[in-house]
């Protein structure tokens, strides 16, 4: 794929000690991820990159210049640069524009209301930046027409036209699926705020009673697009563009550029969200006559809107608001060691 990227990360972070039972801690961090690029501008999307792709969008290529004239079988095909579409400001090599406003402000406290360290109270809250994954960016640049060719063939069910043995020369029709990237697709951002109380309520006991929130907004989702709408007809014929409109080079008058079946898209997009609340219990003993142990209880309640492959409705995104698969809603620990009286 020959993609690269530079990530830069500042912090600063200061501890203010106001007296001998109270101390607050303030930072800062900042964070540039260049989006990933090819220094060859073999990147290439759909334009204008819509769930509904306009019947009048083309592909485009990264870079600016003269078009990439590409042949495929005996024709040669013209595709435009992104500068003609208002890419000058992307990064180069791709068709990304870069996300540099990710300042992640942090503060934490401690407090003591009794004078001693019997009974503590601490909070913080905190912010953080991840870019997408390499592996979806990768996946969605650098595979696609016309430096990658993905084909998909697709029949009704009640007319299977696909002959399994050889699919691709059947009755129905191959159709070119494409990848894509939103262009001004922003990090992840994710938000911790946490508020504990710890208690040493006897010799070697402690008590620590937490609760925790978190946010996350601007994740990272895969969505389906040109989806067929509902009805009888062929699948492709229900699709919101059918076909890909080419440019051919030197193309004699009064003669038509051919133009390819389009199927499916896949859409990288940020719009994905996570919340919830989370409330924990736990007991420690320390190491004593023998003897340690720590155990807790944890209740979570924790929203998103992912979803797994495909969305179950494309065209209403906001029903896969469910509770997190990915996160137990109530857990349990205990560990400990015991000093056994041989060896």
């Amino acid at each position: 794929a020959d993609l690269r990227t530079v990530q830069w990360e500042l912090f600063l972070r200061d501890q203010w000690k106001i007296s001998p039972d109270f101390d607050v801690t303030i930072g800062a961090r900042y964070e540039y991820n260049q989006p990933l690029h090819s220094i060859r501008d073999n990147v290439a999307g759909f334009h204008p990159l819509l769930f509904e792709p306009p019947q009048d969008g083309e592909v485009i290529v990264a870079g600016s210049g003269s078009p990439l004239v590409v042949d495929i079988g005996s024709q040669q095909f013209v595709f435009r640069r992104g500068s003609e579409f208002g890419f000058e400001g992307a990064q180069p090599g791709s068709l990304i524009f870069p996300d540099r406003d990710n300042w992640a402000p942090q503060l934490g406290f401690a407090y003591s209301p009794l004078g001693t360290n019997q009974v503590v109270l601490r909070g913080s809250y905190s912010m953080h930046y991840s870019p997408p994954s390499e592996w979806t960016l990768t996946n969605s640049l650098t595979r696609n027409f016309p430096f990658f060719y993905s084909e998909g063939v697709q029949a009704s069910p009640s007319d299977p036209t696909i002959s399994l043995s050889d699919p691709f020369n059947s009755d129905a029709v191959p159709e070119l699926r494409l990848k894509g990237i939103e262009p001004h697709l922003d990090d992840e951002s994710s938000h911790f705020w946490r508020l504990e109380l710890q208690n040493e309520f006897a010799r070697n006991w402690t008590f620590e009673m937490s609760y925790i929130g978190r946010r996350g907004t601007q994740n990272t989702r895969v969505i389906p697009g040109n989806v067929p709408l509902p009805g009888s007809a062929e699948v492709q014929a229900r699709r919101p563009n059918p076909d890909l409109g080419l440019t051919c080079l030197d193309n004699e008058p009064g003669s038509t550029c051919p133009s390819l079946p389009l199927g499916g898209f896949s859409i990288v997009t940020d719009g994905g969200m996570y919340g919830g609340h989370s409330f924990e219990v736990s007991a420690q003993r320390r190491l004593a006559k023998g003897l340690a142990f720590n155990s807790g209880f944890e209740w979570n309640r924790i929203l998103d809107d992912s979803f797994y492959m495909n969305p179950s409705n494309p065209r209403n995104l906001s029903a896969e608001k469910a509770t997190a698969f990915w996160f137990p809603q109530r857990g349990f620990f205990l560990n400990y060691i015991i000093d056994l009286p041989v060896g």
